[in-house]
């Protein structure tokens, strides 16, 4: 079955008001939106049309969304806000990471754009891996996905 395009401007589950996409990755596209439960802006995450009709795969996204969630708030963790169905596909609503000076807000383009002080690499480092010691005293043994596109730099 072809699922329609999300539009801008569409609202999504009476809650996400869809501004712009922001980008693809493997499994789904992500839009900036406005959260009108919380008034804030979020990124949402949705699954791609053409792998909702695996019903493993979006039970598997599913799960891996709900783990997240039970991270509890952590600096160095993108939070999750809710995880829900949508024209049968799934959505992740996560905090929105701004972009920063260069315009982006992933390591991946970042490194693209320009060179990284080792001093910045250090401290990121060392954020990235406090986040994952957070996430292995939550449970979560392993990151099956970590590399730069996958890593928001916060630019506060």
């Amino acid at each position: 079955m072809i699922q329609p395009q999300v539009k801008l401007s569409q609202l999504i589950n009476n809650r996400f008001v869809i501004h712009k996409k922001l980008g693809e990755g493997g499994f789904g596209e992500v839009f900036l939106v406005h959260d009108q439960g919380t008034n804030e802006v979020c990124a949402l995450k949705l699954l791609r049309s053409e792998l909702a009709a695996q019903k493993n795969l979006q039970e598997k996204f599913r799960n891996e969304a709900l783990i997240w969630m039970r991270f509890e708030r952590h600096l160095n963790i993108v939070n999750v806000r809710t995880v829900d169905v949508f024209n049968d596909r799934l959505f992740i609503a996560l905090e929105f990471v701004p972009p920063g000076e260069s315009g982006e807000n992933c390591l991946d383009k970042i490194i693209q754009k320009q060179r990284i002080s080792q001093k910045m690499t250090i401290k990121w480092g060392i954020e990235l891996c406090d986040a994952l010691i957070h996430v292995s005293s939550k449970g979560m043994l392993a990151h099956r996905d970590l590399k730069p596109s996958n890593l928001m730099i916060d630019p506060a």
